[in-house]
Parts: structure tokens; sequence; C-alpha cells
């Protein structure tokens, strides 16, 4: 029975490495009906449940499992990356030096402390200890695709594609570094390329948030118009409430004071263009998100969505 339970346990590590975090739930689930004291079993279910954005069930699933275990390593690395998502760096760096000291030899322990480096604003610690990582095992994917995503963010294209193109003959298909590979085609402009691998991630997990917002991102470049209004209101959004109640009263004083300027100038006619002009950019913001929406589900029709999107 032990060993029966060891190998679901193991095919739910696989599904989610591949991916397809829904199919890795279902195995794990599977270990704790029988045994619902394993805290392995509830550790790699938080870790399947975070990887299915579902943060709050795979935080009661941590919590779980370092109830049951508190020495736990899965159950450390789970409570590790549920506070990087939560950008609780504090928490997220005292589950990473757990890890370490346990286990210094692991390359998935040095991603987390490179990510909490990382979110801490130290992208050289970051790197350096990727390095280390890689020197533990050249042939990690995992650990190249977490290098490739650093040289992205920091715009070395040229590096990170050489990097992903090792990942991907060691893993052919590898899901995160395909969608990576999908970032640099769009960088170097290659946009058909960029596409097919957006949609090759989506046909994994149709509910891919990055792979969806790497397709917003090309339909915005082919698009001009729809392109302006998508790159706004990604700003706007990006910067919450504040930021777009304060472009959006900036816009109407401009308005109005424009306005104001020209009638006393006597440019009646002027004045009347701009009217119209502020009344069709309120019309556009208006129609603007359903009219991207519809051409990016265009985009997606090969792709079987999630309900949820």
């Amino acid at each position: 029975m032990e060993e029966e339970l060891e190998q679901h346990l193991q095919r739910a590590v696989q599904l989610l490495h591949i991916g397809n975090a829904r199919s890795a739930i279902e195995a794990v689930k599977q270990v704790l009906a029988i045994n619902p004291n394993s805290g392995d079993a509830h550790a790699i279910l938080s870790l399947c449940l975070l990887s299915d954005r579902r943060i709050h069930a795979a935080e009661h699933e941590a919590r779980l499992a370092l109830g049951i275990d508190p020495e736990s390593l899965n159950s450390h690395q789970a409570a590790a990356m549920i506070n990087l998502q939560k950008r609780d760096v504090k928490k997220a760096e005292l589950h990473a030096e757990f890890l370490m000291s346990k286990a210094p030899e692991n390359p998935s322990y040095h991603r987390i402390k490179a990510d909490v480096y990382n979110m801490s604003g130290h992208a050289d610690k970051a790197n350096k200890i990727l390095a280390k990582a890689l020197a533990l095992d050249p042939n990690d994917v995992e650990t190249l695709v977490s290098l490739a995503r650093h040289r992205i963010a920091s715009r070395k294209i040229t590096e990170a594609e050489a990097i992903l193109i090792d990942a991907l003959y060691i893993e052919p298909g590898q899901k995160d570094a395909v969608l990576l590979m999908g970032y640099v085609h769009l960088h170097k402009n290659e946009l058909d390329e960029a596409h097919s691998n957006a949609v090759f991630v989506l046909s994994i997990d149709p509910s891919d948030v990055e792979a969806i917002r790497l397709l917003s991102e090309i339909k915005a470049r082919k698009n001009l118009l729809l392109g302006s209004w998508w790159r706004l209101n990604a700003w706007l959004t990006k910067g919450g409430t504040a930021r777009v109640v304060v472009t959006l009263v900036s816009l109407y004083m401009a308005y109005r004071i424009g306005f104001q300027v020209l009638l006393d100038l006597d440019y009646t006619i002027a004045g009347q263009a701009l009217t119209w002009a502020w009344y069709a950019l309120i019309l556009f913001s208006w129609i603007g998100y359903g009219l991207f929406q519809k051409q990016l589900r265009k985009e997606l029709m090969p792709v079987e969505l999630d309900e949820k999107f």
C-alpha cells in the first residue's frame, strides 16, 4: 500500500512538472483519501494548488503539512513559494534558509532563494545563486528557465535565447521554456513564432495567465489602435485606483482648459473638434475592452479555454 501511495505522489510531481496541475491535484487526492495524515501529500497538493493559482487553498494545505511534519522539506518549499506569491519576503526567506540548511545540494531550493533575492531587489545575488544551482546540476531545466527569466527581465534577450535553446534541447516541449521562448520571439518581433509558442502552452494549460498575456501582447502589436488601448489599460491597472483617478482627472482638466483657451481665441470650430475628440476617447475607452477581448478570443479559437477566462 505504501509503495502504491508513493507512486501516486511521484505521478503527481511528474504531472506538475509538465504543467498539468489539475491532473496532479487529482493524483494527490487519491493519496489523501487513503492517508489523510500524509504531510508530503498535503505539501505536494499545496504546490499543485499554487500552480493552479488557488493560493488560499494552497496556503491551507501548506499549514496542514507543516502541522503534521514541521521538518518536511516539501512543506517548507510550499510555504516559501506561497509567501513569495504573497510578496511576504521575510517569511519566504525563513523557509528558504531552512531548505538551504537541510539540503544545500538541491537546485530547486537555490531557485527559491534566488526568487527571494530578486524580490528584495538583489538581482546580482539572485544570478549568483542560480549559477551555483546550475553548477550542482547543469541539466536542470527549471534552473535554466529561471536564469532565462532573469535575463529577459534584464533585457538580455540574446543570452536568454541561448539558455532556452539549451533547456529545450534537454527537455523538448518543457512548458515554461516554450513560454519564455515565446517572449524572446516577441522581443525580436517574430510574432508568428511567439503566437505558436503561446498556443502550445495553452494546449497544455488553457488558463495559463502568462500565455494569455503573451497572446495579448502579440495582438497589441498587430493592431495599433487596440494595442494602444491595451497598453494604456495595462499601465493604469498596474498603478491601482489612484493612478486611474489621477490620469482621468488630468485628462479631463486638460480637455477643459484646452476647450476654454480655444473659445477665448475665438476658435469655435477647433473647440467643437476638441469636444468631439474627448467624446470619442470616452467611447473608445468604454468599448475598447470588449473589442480587445473579442479579438483575443479569435486568437484563442484553436484552444479549449478554461471556464474562468
